[in-house]
């Protein structure tokens, strides 16, 4: 026997004195899109339409006599019913299943009063690729038992602890698709739960407000200029003398300029658009301070902070300013809406709510369906969803202070 079918909740069906004898899995059909071409240039290919895999089982049954016969046949006619989906799995890859549909019907073929041979056409229904049979939170609960039915060779599954963690409770973390075939959330089946979500207030003082001014020194004191050549990104926080503060740009990635200064006052510009702040500049760091953090001590007399983030270019989005000697984990500024984002860095796909909730808040997303504690949440997000590559996918959790993350998903396979 080399194939096994079962229902839609994965029972198998009995095919008594009926076995397979074989089975042709093609690749998977597809149709090229192209585009343009003329004499002498050749036309585009722009896109690629996967098609339902067809897929032929053989047969045969093996009755006590005439009459047995008969009733065989219909058994498996009616085992094979054109209404209903079904499982089908190969024995020698036992981890993997096709979701397949009768694709027409069958006449079988009569060796003998006791033995038939019947071909059978089958399709793949939803997807054309294989997908294991476990999920990954049956990797989080049991690990992979070699002698289960679940997990078998050819699967992609690689002997690193950190690959069988599909539940975590970090703001950075991995995991890791043994499939050979990305996963979208509207094409595989993916849930991602958020629960345990850990609020804590922030302490950021940019509220994400930028200034055209550029900070310059001459002779020794601090200069801001309006209008100057380009685009500049200042911000101007107020604070108070004698304190130490802190400025971390995370996403540094954003900032060619790193410019700090202090001033007793907003600016006031002259007739020229120069404001002078009366105080040398704290730091130029257009070329130095690469990793874009500084603590200083504001000057007696002092109540404003300046810093110059970006030139001409984005500028940083993730700025972290505070009272005190440490560069915390960023936070965004407490009067903006609370929010938690997952993002999967490896991609650039994220999911972001934009609602405030509570800790023991539960957010699922399952498919294309987002909810909040079994409430519909769609709406309350930037309708965006995260996908997966085969392999390793780097994750982050940002906007709180922690939360627990568990995927449950299958791997697939061309």
């Amino acid at each position: 026997m080399f194939a096994r079918f079962y229902d839609e909740n994965m029972y198998p069906l009995p095919l008594r004195d009926i076995v397979s004898t074989n089975i042709n899995i093609p690749s998977i059909p597809f149709a090229n899109n192209w585009q343009g071409g003329s004499e002498g240039i050749l036309p585009i290919r722009t896109g690629v339409d996967v098609e339902q895999r067809p897929i032929e089982v053989t047969f045969e049954s093996k009755a006590f006599d005439y009459l047995d016969y008969q009733l065989l046949r219909d058994e498996l006619y009616s085992i094979l019913g054109f209404d209903k989906p079904m499982y089908l799995v190969d024995i020698r890859q036992p981890g993997k299943r096709y979701k397949v549909v009768l694709e027409s019907s069958f006449t079988p073929t009569r060796n003998n009063a006791t033995n038939g041979t019947y071909t059978v056409p089958f399709t793949t229904e939803e997807t054309p690729y294989a997908e294991s049979i476990g999920t990954t939170q049956d990797i989080q609960l049991n690990g992979i038992d070699a002698d289960s039915e679940l997990w078998g060779f050819g699967m992609g599954l690689i002997a690193n602890d950190e690959s069988l963690i599909y539940t975590h409770e970090t703001n950075e973390f991995r995991i890791f698709n043994a499939g050979n075939r990305p996963i979208h959330p509207f094409q595989q089946e993916l849930k991602i739960t958020i629960s345990d979500i850990g609020i804590e207030p922030s302490r950021n003082m940019f509220d994400g407000t930028y200034y055209d001014w550029f900070i310059y020194d001459y002779s020794d004191t601090a200069y801001l200029r309006r209008n100057y050549q380009g685009e500049e990104y200042t911000l101007m926080i107020p604070v108070d003398s004698g304190q130490t503060y802190t400025i971390k740009v995370h996403d540094k990635e954003n900032s060619n300029q790193f410019t700090i200064a202090t001033a007793p006052t907003e600016p006031v510009f002259d007739g020229a658009g120069i404001f002078d702040m009366g105080r040398p500049v704290h730091l130029q760091g257009k070329f130095s301070h690469q990793e874009r953090t500084y603590t200083l001590t504001i000057p007696e007399g002092d109540n404003y902070l300046y810093v110059m983030a970006a030139q001409d270019q984005e500028p940083p989005s993730k700025i972290q300013v505070e009272q005190g000697d440490t560069a915390t984990p960023y936070k965004p500024h407490p009067s903006e809406d609370q929010f938690i984002e997952l993002r999967n860095k490896t991609n650039n796909t994220r999911f972001k709510s934009t609602d405030t909730f509570a800790n023991e808040d539960v957010i699922i997303i399952h498919g294309p369906n987002v909810t909040k504690n079994s409430q519909a949440y769609l709406r309350k997000t930037t309708k965006e969803f995260i996908e997966l590559l085969p392999g390793w996918n780097e994750f982050e959790v940002i906007g709180v202070s922690n939360a627990k993350i568990e995927f449950d998903f299958r791997f697939y396979y061309a």
